[in-house]
């Protein structure tokens, strides 16, 4: 057994069985809270949801609509999903180097790199830990530039004590299988100041959505709330608990033959499940960050160099990042750790996955478990 499980969160079945039995104006109470209390956890005034986190970005790109062969900066080390949409879409990308330190962007590389083509910085805020913040911002306005925050391994994580979106134009998140708030999949788009224009998104489909690969029956199953609820959603929850993430691996484990989504809505169920996970969620938050606290002690105790921390920051730890070799890493799997150098295609840019290795921490975790990961890597 493993001492990190990768699912290691709760959900109950009677959720489901609540969904049911309450009535519509009810759901609609519920979804609207959810949509609320989403927006004010990250300090802004609206949020907008979709099925997932490409599917927001791709949405977005759409209503910017910048012309072809625009530039975005991103840094080395990010998530491929969005390199692959920018080309796909004829835009160009440009590789901002990362910090040895936190590989994180390196701000004072970025002057150089902008030119007249350029629109937007892509920053990848990767498992709650965030880039000089202000001189980000700086750099940006002086430019003209958006901000674009990749958060989804983020939520929570403040930057001098506000939630990180206040520093950007843009943030994206993820509800997908062990995230912060996880929803067995979804996204959202939320704006740093002032309000979307809904008018397109409204007419967007509840998802998911790719080019050839949606039809007339999906949408009825995704949009059909009782039906959702007691048919669909269940075969998602067990294709992810028993596949590890078996949607993810078929779609988007290879970069080649990427599948560009069509962007489409959040399903009503997960966004009660949102509510649902955002109630409980100051407790587990509580609860992670003792863990991740307990965790870094011992490992620094065990001789295990950690990354250094940004000062301005307040993680919200989902993973615990350290500068590791595939050694450390077969021995902690081998004594029942789960760990992992490359979570889900963080290989995209010039620095290799491989200098990195996480290790999970989940509110389910006792210290117990910390024990016991401390003496594995010992």
């Amino acid at each position: 057994m493993r001492i990190v499980p990768r699912h290691s969160f709760d959900f109950s079945f009677s959720w489901i069985l609540q969904w049911i039995v309450i009535s519509e104006e009810k759901k609609n109470r519920l979804i609207c809270k959810a949509r609320k209390s989403f927006a004010d956890s990250c300090g802004v005034s609206d949020a907008l949801f979709f099925d997932s986190a490409r599917s927001a970005f791709s949405w977005l790109l759409e209503c910017l609509k910048f012309p072809s062969g625009s530039a975005f900066i991103l840094p080395e080390y990010d998530f491929f999903i969005y390199r692959a949409i920018l080309r796909q879409l004829g835009y160009r990308v440009i590789d901002c180097p990362v910090r040895s330190t936190d590989l994180q962007m390196d701000c004072e590389k970025l002057d150089g790199l902008i030119d007249g083509d350029t629109r937007a910085i892509i920053v990848c805020n990767l498992h709650s830990r965030c880039t000089d913040m202000l001189r980000l911002r700086e750099i940006a306005d002086r430019h003209n530039l958006l901000v674009i925050q990749d958060n989804v391994q983020s939520f929570g994580t403040l930057y001098r004590g506000v939630p990180l979106p206040v520093y950007g134009d843009y943030a994206l998140y993820s509800f997908g299988t062990g995230k912060h708030l996880p929803c067995f999949g979804g996204g959202a788009l939320v704006a740093a100041s002032g309000r979307f224009d809904t008018e397109n998104y409204e007419t967007l489909r509840t998802g998911p959505r790719y080019k050839g690969v949606f039809s007339g029956l999906a949408e009825w199953l995704f949009t059909r709330r009782l039906v959702y609820a007691v048919a669909v959603f269940p075969v998602f929850f067990l294709l992810n608990l028993f596949c590890r993430d078996f949607l993810e691996k078929v779609f988007f484990e290879k970069q080649s033959g990427f599948c560009l989504p069509v962007p489409a809505k959040m399903p009503d169920f997960k966004l009660y499940l949102l509510g649902l996970r955002l109630e409980g969620y100051v407790s587990e938050r509580l609860s992670r960050a003792e863990l991740a606290e307990a965790l870094k002690k011992g490992l620094t105790e065990a001789g295990i160099d950690l990354p250094e921390e940004n000062p301005d920051m307040v993680p919200d730890y989902l993973f615990l990042q350290l500068q590791a070799d595939e050694g450390l890493s077969r021995k902690l799997m081998l004594r029942g750790v789960d760990c992992r150098h490359d979570f889900c295609g963080f290989s995209s840019g010039r620095t290799p996955a491989l200098s990195s290795l996480y290790l999970p921490l989940y509110a389910a975790m006792t210290f117990e478990d910390i024990a016991a990961v401390i003496r594995a890597a010992s």
